[in-house]
Parts: structure tokens; sequence; C-alpha cells
């Protein structure tokens, strides 16, 4: 059986996430572990499920926990053995459901172990794209109440931008302390990444304008916004869409594409390992989410220089702020005059990719595992 030895009291920390399939939660998740100090902290990682495209990034002197089941019921009854076998010092959980079976799991156990919830969306929009009718019950009937009495028991509760700690102290009531901690996102691995060469034929002697998109094909991300902004901008101008990301939604995307008549324009290339190179290579970035708790991709693009568009769903408005577009998050032709605008205008272009470098560097790995560590400490010492 693995174990986690606590060598010269360093403290343990153990962070949960419930795959390591691609997300931003997930790639948080990556990036803090490999930029904790090793040497205060013995830091693990507990899964659901030990699979996912992330999963080969986890540094190799990081232990992994499985549990075994992604079922919220079993997974609660695995948590309380957990924690009454492992006894870590902090625990840190990630996305709204498991939160809330984690620290209810915390208080059955009768575990001294201080833990920490991180949110990374707005938790009130979490009945409008869940995946089933069952998470959508749950989500509008029983997890705001139970989150509001479960969330006072955490150490801490973080949210990855300002409008995530917004929605929550206004669902779960201002008495739930919120800290605002940002996504560990820029560090010299995508700089290189980035040098990669792109294989694909419309970044070959490109003549066309390629718009690209980065996240899973999912309702939140609302991707047919951006199919149809570009069946719009196709009237006007030539240009391509490549879309970075799988999910189920993905036939559906492909047949309104199909029912736009602009198949011949879009490629869904799938998960990719490198969404870098492809980042500095396009000519603008698009983000169309209908909720988004920060937004990574968005930050990863405007360190590659590339110009962004968003929708204006909570946490991108404060990533871009003055440097990027932020446009309705349902107007699909006020999303095609941003892009119409962006490609159309090489000068604009270009102030919006010096803008968007400099506020990256607001984004680095680095300042987001400082400010993770200053909360453990607080929380431990």
């Amino acid at each position: 059986m693995l174990t986690f030895h606590n060598i010269h009291m360093k403290k343990k920390v153990i962070f949960f996430i419930p795959t390591l399939e691609a997300g931003g939660a997930e790639k948080n998740v990556v990036n803090l572990l490999s930029g904790i100090n090793r040497a205060k902290y013995e830091v693990a990682l507990l899964v659901c499920k030990r699979r996912g495209q992330f999963l080969k990034d986890i540094p190799q002197s990081v232990p992994i926990f499985e549990l075994g089941s992604l079922n919220s019921v079993v997974v609660f009854f695995k948590v309380i053995a957990f924690f009454r076998r492992q006894k870590p010092d902090l625990f840190i959980s990630n996305l709204s459901r498991f939160n809330a079976i984690n620290l209810l799991a915390v208080l059955v156990s009768g575990s001294a172990s201080r833990i920490i919830v991180v949110e990374h969306t707005q938790v009130s929009l979490l009945p409008v794209t869940a995946k089933s009718f069952f998470h959508r019950i749950a989500a509008y009937f029983i997890f705001p109440g139970l989150a509001r009495f479960l969330y006072k028991t955490a150490g801490c509760v973080i949210a990855v931008s300002g409008g995530v700690a917004q929605d929550l102290e206004m669902m779960l009531g201002s008495d739930i302390k919120v800290q605002v901690v940002y996504n560990p996102v820029v560090s010299e691995n995508i700089l290189e990444a980035a040098k990669e060469h792109v294989t694909h034929i419309w970044f070959d002697k490109k003549k066309i304008p390629v718009v690209l998109s980065v996240g899973r094909l999912v309702k939140a991300k609302n991707h047919a916004l951006l199919l149809e902004a570009i069946a719009l901008v196709l009237k006007r101008n030539k240009v391509n869409l490549v879309v970075l990301g799988q999910g189920q939604e993905q036939e559906d995307l492909k047949q309104l594409a199909l029912k736009l008549g602009i198949q011949d324009n879009v490629d869904f290339v799938g998960f990719e390992d490198n969404p870098f190179k492809y980042m500095a290579h396009a000519d603008v970035f698009v983000n169309s989410s209908m909720r988004e708790g920060f937004g990574n991709s968005i930050v990863e693009a405007m360190a590659l220089g590339l110009p962004v568009i968003s929708t204006d769903c909570s946490g991108p408005a404060e990533i871009i702020k003055d440097v990027g577009i932020l446009v309705p998050s349902a107007d699909a032709g006020a999303l095609a005059d941003a892009i119409t605008k962006v490609l159309d205008d090489e000068s604009f272009r270009k102030v919006m990719a010096k803008k968007g470098l400099y506020r990256a560097s607001d984004f680095l790995v680095q300042t987001s595992v400082k400010n993770y560590e200053k909360l453990f400490d607080r929380l431990l010492y």
C-alpha cells in the first residue's frame, strides 16, 4: 500500500482533484505541485481516477493516491478512510461538488486536518451548465444549502478571481470569507513550447488569418456562439477557425458548422498537448464561454503575444481589463465585429499584443505558488 511518510517533520500537504483530464483546475494543480517548496512541505496528490492528459506532468517525486471511483457516495466514504489513515496537515480540494463532499468527509472522520477549498467558477451558474438532469437538480436544490453550512468549516475558501469570490459570497453569505488567489499560469515552459513548429496546413505558408480557441468542448464554453460569429465574419473576410479541445459537444458542434456552411473553415483538432505553438502563430484568440471563473488559456495567449477577445463572463474581464476586447456573452454579432476589427487593423493588433504581454506577467506560476504558501503558513503555524 502506498504510504505518505512525514520526513523531518515537514507538513503533509495533499492536493485533491478528481482526475487529471485537460482543464484549468487540473492544470493549476499540476503547476502548484511543481512549484511548492519541498524543503518545507511534503506534498502528495489524491485523485478519484488516475487518468487524464496531465497525469504525465505530475513530478515523479509526488506520490499519487487513487480512490478508484467518481461516484459521490463512494468518494465520501473513501475520503473518510483516507483522512483517518493518512492524517494530512493540510488538504486542498478543488471543484464544487467534491469540495462539499470532502468538507463533509473531514467532519465525519474527526480529522484535525485543515482544509482549503478552491472554487474555479461561478457556483450560481452551475445549474445552467450541468452535464445531466441529476447534476442540475443537485446544483440548484442541494449544493447551495449544503455549501452554506460546510464552507464555514473550511480553513480557507479560495476563489480564482474576484468575480468568483463575489458570486460565492452572494450565494453562500457574507460570513464566509473568501480569499482571491489568481491561477499559476505563466512560466518559461510555455515560452519554450511555443517555439515548436506547427504542422497544421492552415499555418504553413499562411495566407488566411487564423482565429484560435482553446477549451473543453462542453456547454459552458459555448463554442456554438463562436461558430455563429465566424459564419458572420466569413461574409466580410476570409478566415479560418482552429479549435483545440475535446468533449461531449464535439459532434453537435461539427453538425452546427455544417448547418452554418462553414465546415471548410473550421477544424476541430482535439486535445493538443502543446497548444502554445498554435498560440504563437495564430492571429487572434477568442474565448466564447458563458461562464469562466478565470481563463488560463486567455493568459497563455497573451503571454505569447496573441490579441484576445472574450465574452464578458466574469473572470476574463479581470484578466483582460484594457488589454483586450470584451463582448456580451450571448451576442454573436458583437463577437463577429470584434474579430473583424482585430483582423482588419494590424496596428491595433500590435498594441493589443504588447499590452497583453505586460498584463500576463501578473500571473506568473511563482507568484501564485508564493500566495498559496502564505496561506499554508497562516493555517499551519
